[in-house]
């Protein structure tokens, strides 16, 4: 069996030797027949880790995961080619593509403002600022 581990750091820091101590791990294990392990260190740049033997790991961008997710889609079910092309949009936006952003804030913002919408958008607001205020406070 193939072991894999992907590290997923999006708005933090490693961990103490974090990559070094999966890599001594990944190590003690029993190699697979085919292929080998693998480490993959997702980040939104796709940057090396701090830790461990960069050469060791394969270090991969949001967007670039956002492209392999894009290159899937004409094959699958439109179930799940629409949770997908929604997952690829995500990717790209952590990647740092903002056309996906703008394009989502547009819809938001049109939602919202929709007479129905109106109240519970301004609640939503309302809330977020008193939020804002008590993470301000505690820090």
């Amino acid at each position: 069996m193939i072991k894999s581990i992907i590290e997923n750091k999006v708005d933090a820091s490693e961990g103490e030797k974090q990559i070094a101590r999966y890599q001594a791990w990944l190590r003690e294990q029993r190699q697979p027949t085919n292929g080998q392990h693998l480490l993959v260190f997702l980040t939104p740049e796709g940057r090396k880790p701090q830790t461990g033997n960069p050469d060791d790991v394969r270090c991969v961008s949001y967007w670039q995961l956002g492209d392999w997710v894009s290159s899937l889609l004409p094959e699958l079910p439109e179930r799940l080619h629409t949770a997908l092309t929604q997952y690829r949009e995500n990717c790209h936006i952590i990647g740092g593509d903002r056309r996906y952003g703008m394009a989502m804030d547009d819809e938001l913002r049109k939602f919202l403002t929709e007479p129905p919408n109106l109240d519970t958008a301004l609640e939503v607001a309302e809330a977020v600022e008193t939020i804002r205020r008590e993470a301000a406070s505690q820090v």
